[in-house]
């Protein structure tokens, strides 16, 4: 039997197959959607990884950029402390600085390509830094060696000039004591004077005046020339007899009144020296004691007695 399709069943088909279009496109598109949202996955998850490794990367170059700097200052430290002032290690520290603030800005950039230069550049910069550090090391011993020799140096410079010194004056006093002349044969006397001369006298009520001999001894390493005798006579009570008080001669940094001073002529041969004194009042009773002096030096000292 053969059956026509009507009209309205020839619409209800076409609408079936553009169902059918529409459901295909529809599915079509979905996969592509699915298929787009996979690959920028993939893309978002590649680029976070790189992300990652460039954020490690940079974190290591700061590092490595702080290390640096903690090296150049330790530099600058020693420089200063040393006193080098050699121009070859300044241009070195100088050039480390300059590397110090070019990295921190390609770091700031950001920039693949220039922190993967970086990187070679700034283990170049630190393997300087030790080396620089390992000269300023060298040159801190070698200061130090020189210091310790120069102290060294100094010490026994200073001993040596002690010794010198202690010699010196040693052989200054040996020389003083060696040319300083000798009194000896000190002889000590009442005296009257009379008309006819002076006559001695044992006895303190007859002596008008003190009659003092002494013997200068000979000395050929003494300057020879004129020479002051300085003659101080103490009574019993330990007074010294003047004429005048305020006639003195320095002796071992004190200024001392005497009794009596002669100048001779001293020609490094033995030489008698005769001094006689008198005084204002009656010589007393007692021990009297005459000192000799020549050159700040006490050259010689005996006594005598009146009675």
């Amino acid at each position: 039997m053969n059956m026509e399709s009507t009209p309205q069943e020839r619409k209800s088909g076409s609408s079936k197959v553009i169902v059918v279009v529409a459901l295909i496109l529809l599915i079509g598109a979905d996969v592509f959607l699915l298929w787009q949202l996979f690959d920028t996955k993939e893309d978002f998850k590649e680029a976070n990884a790189i992300n990652k490794v460039q954020k490690t990367t940079i974190d290591s170059l700061n590092i490595q950029i702080d290390e640096l700097e903690a090296k150049l200052k330790e530099l600058e430290r020693q420089k200063e402390e040393l006193g080098i002032s050699d121009s070859t290690h300044q241009a070195e520290i100088d050039q480390l600085r300059k590397m110090i603030a070019i990295s921190r800005t390609v770091v700031k950039g950001g920039n693949p390509a220039e922190i993967t230069k970086l990187k070679s550049e700034l283990k170049k910069a630190n393997e300087k830094a030790d080396a620089e550090r390992m000269r300023a090391d060298a040159d801190k011993s070698m200061l130090s060696r020189e210091v310790r020799e120069a102290r060294d140096s100094a010490e026994k410079a200073r001993v040596l000039a002690e010794k010198l010194t202690r010699d010196k004056s040693s052989l200054t006093k040996k020389i003083k004591e060696g040319s300083a002349l000798k009194a000896d044969n000190i002889i000590g006397m009442g005296i009257k004077v009379t008309s006819k001369g002076d006559v001695p006298t044992p006895k303190a009520k007859r002596a008008n005046k003190v009659k003092v001999t002494c013997k200068i001894q000979q000395n050929l390493i003494a300057d020879p020339g004129p020479k002051t005798i300085y003659m101080r006579v103490l009574d019993p009570s330990r007074q010294i007899i003047t004429s005048n008080a305020n006639e003195k001669f320095t002796f071992e940094g004190s200024e001392l009144p005497f009794t009596y001073s002669q100048e001779i002529d001293y020609q490094n041969k033995d030489r008698e020296v005769n001094m006689k004194f008198g005084k204002s009042t009656a010589f007393g009773k007692g021990a009297y004691t005459v000192e000799i002096y020549e050159g700040g030096l006490m050259i010689g000292k005996s006594s005598f007695t009146l009675k």
